[in-house]
């Protein structure tokens, strides 16, 4: 098919991409102890994009350029509210961010920003059942989040392909320095699988590419399936 065909030349090309790009240990050396340094002279100790939460920084550093973060939890357990978190820290550093969401639509992504950082619950933003004061806090906040430099995409029925030409085009447009993308397992593929699994796994795989490419960190949400619940570990005594 025209895809696996498109599979083997990226492949081939690949290959020559690896024979024609090898450099000398001292390149390396040279370009590592660089990062170190400039590590050692950003106010937050690393040059990876800060999570804003102070623990989940010092464990990681940051997330690093070109690499793909997968957040996976069962459903309901705070994925998309866990990525908006991180979205909304970053923004308010000033960190551009482009934010894809599958399942949610934008103006539910912004309500549940807007409950995140004034404390209003959802459901009274959803039935508007709000007082005056919490309105003007409503107004205050919103004035404040025009200004960030937040890019939000709610198209559905994503297939992989498409996406990343997508987010190419994206991250020229907007200058985002990291992509979130809630959530993995509502991607689709042009090429048909004979399970779920493979084509799950191709869609990780064009991620990971993608965010080599673009040096660009991606945190994408996944779900868990709830037979994990009903998996038994053995402790050792």
């Amino acid at each position: 098919s025209r895809y696996r065909l498109w599979s083997a030349f990226r492949c081939y090309a690949g290959v020559f991409s690896l024979y024609s790009m090898i450099l000398n240990l001292s390149e390396i050396l040279d370009e590592t102890l660089k990062s170190i340094h400039d590590a050692s002279k950003t106010p937050c100790g690393f040059i990876g994009v800060p999570s804003g939460l102070e623990d989940l920084d010092k464990a990681l550093c940051g997330f690093d350029n070109s690499d793909l973060i997968v957040v996976g939890a069962r459903p309901a357990m705070g994925k998309t509210g866990f990525l908006i978190t991180l979205a909304i820290n970053m923004v308010e550093r000033d960190i551009p961010v482009l934010f894809y969401s599958l399942e949610m639509s934008n103006r539910q992504i912004i309500n549940r920003m807007f409950s995140n950082i004034t404390g209003i619950e959802g459901c009274k933003l959803s039935s508007g059942c709000i007082s005056k004061d919490e309105w003007e806090t409503l107004m205050k906040v919103g004035k404040e989040m025009e200004k960030y430099p937040l890019y939000l995409t709610d198209k559905i029925d994503w297939k992989i392909e498409d996406f990343c030409k997508k987010v190419r085009e994206d991250v020229e447009r907007t200058g985002a320095k990291i992509i979130f993308i809630d959530y993995l397992q509502l991607f689709s593929t042009r090429e048909k699988y004979q399970n779920r699994y493979e084509e799950v796994a191709l869609c990780t795989r064009e991620l990971k590419f993608l965010a080599r490419e673009l040096n660009l960190p991606i945190i994408v949400a996944s779900q868990l399936n709830r037979s994990v619940e009903n998996r038994s570990y053995e402790t050792s005594s």
